[in-house]
Formats: C-alpha cells, sequence, structure tokens
C-alpha cells in the first residue's frame, strides 16, 4: 500500500473513532509512526486530508448503494438494505462527525452536500419504483418523502436527538426505517413487508 493512501485511510479510522476536530496531524503521524514532515509531503494541511477522506468514503458508500438499487429484488428490500448498510458503517462512529465537518471543513460539507443529492435522486427513483411495482400508495408525494427519509437517517445520527446514553442506534435506524415504509405501503406492499419480517429478511 501507498504511504498516502495508508494515510488516508489511518485517517479515515481516526476520524471515524474520535471526531475530526480532536484529531491533529500529531495524532495522525503517531499512529502512522511517521513524522508529521512525512505527512506534508503529501497533503497541504489537515483540512486537504478530510476532504481527500470525505470524498473516498463517501464515493465507496455511493458504489455499494448503487449496487443494491440496481440489484434488489424490488423496492421495499431496497429501503431495508440501505438501513442495514448505514447501521453497519455507524458501528463505532463518532457522533461528532457530521457536526465536525458542517462546523470546521466547509469544503468536505460541500462534498457531503454533493452526495445527499445523488442520494436524494436515487430515494424518489425508489420511491417511484414502489409505485410501479404496487407497493407504495400512488398518491404519495414522491418528492416531500425522499427528503422525509433523507432527513430521518441524518435525525439518527445527531447525539442531541438520539443521544447514545439512552438510545441504540441499530434500534432507531430500524424504528425509523419501519416507520417509513409502513407509512407509505399499500396492502400489497404490507404483507411483503410481514413476509421479509417474519423471515428476518430485512433485519
Amino acid at each position: 500500500m501507498e504511504i498516502k493512501e495508508k494515510i488516508l485511510q489511518t485517517a479515515e479510522t481516526l476520524f471515524m473513532r474520535y471526531g475530526i476536530k480532536s484529531v491533529t496531524m500529531d495524532d495522525l503521524a503517531k499512529e502512522l509512526a511517521i513524522s508529521k514532515k512525512t505527512i506534508y509531503q503529501f497533503f497541504k494541511d489537515k483540512n486537504e486530508v478530510v476532504c481527500l477522506t470525505t470524498r473516498a468514503h463517501l464515493e465507496k458508500e455511493q458504489r455499494d448503494i448503487s449496487d443494491i438499487h440496481s440489484q434488489a429484488e424490488n423496492a421495499i428490500q431496497e429501503i431495508y438494505l440501505i438501513s442495514k448498510i448505514f447501521r453497519q458503517r455507524v458501528l463505532g462512529l463518532n457522533p461528532s462527525l457530521l457536526f465536525d465537518l458542517e462546523r470546521y471543513h466547509p469544503e468536505a460539507w460541500a462534498i457531503f452536500q454533493e452526495y445527499r443529492e445523488v442520494f436524494m435522486s436515487q430515494l424518489r427513483e425508489t420511491l417511484q419504483r414502489g409505485q410501479e411495482e404496487g407497493y407504495f400508495r400512488a398518491e404519495i408525494d414522491v418528492d416531500v418523502m425522499a427528503v422525509l427519509r433523507l432527513h430521518e437517517i441524518q435525525v439518527s445520527f445527531d447525539p442531541r436527538i438520539f443521544s447514545p446514553n439512552h438510545f441504540d442506534y441499530k434500534q432507531v435506524q430500524m424504528a425509523l426505517t419501519d416507520h417509513f415504509v409502513n407509512g407509505i405501503t399499500t396492502q400489497k406492499g404490507k404483507q411483503l413487508l410481514d413476509s421479509y419480517h417474519n423471515n428476518s429478511t430485512v433485519s
């Protein structure tokens, strides 16, 4: 593995575990057992490291979501499989990460905002697919529901709302996903959802 790639991977691990603000370039150098001068041979400053790790992480996430988007058997399965990805990715995630990104690294936050727009577009397609399959109610406003779902996912990360001292992230995600899907499904969709729950397909 090239040293630049190793620096970025290590930085991502530290940011996810401790948050962005609390991790210094000295911490990164110590974790890698290299000098800070070596890091600066590849990166101008911490902000560049944050931007590059953010982009790499979100590009991988987008590839995984796109794979689910194209391979899921139906729209209901797709929503739950994507929820499962988020649950797996946030194990050990520091709750302050998104807050740090927004407050201290506007360039990286802009990258995250671009990702949100792509994700929102895929959400709309998923909801439209569910309507065409007869699993989601025809009268739902796809644009409104896509925004709602996006903010449900985001709010579940917010420690000011769901304190990790009182809530388990996996349970929060499952509860919000169940609430969302149950609110938009037809009777046909509810039957499919019940079969998934009975077989633990979407847990």
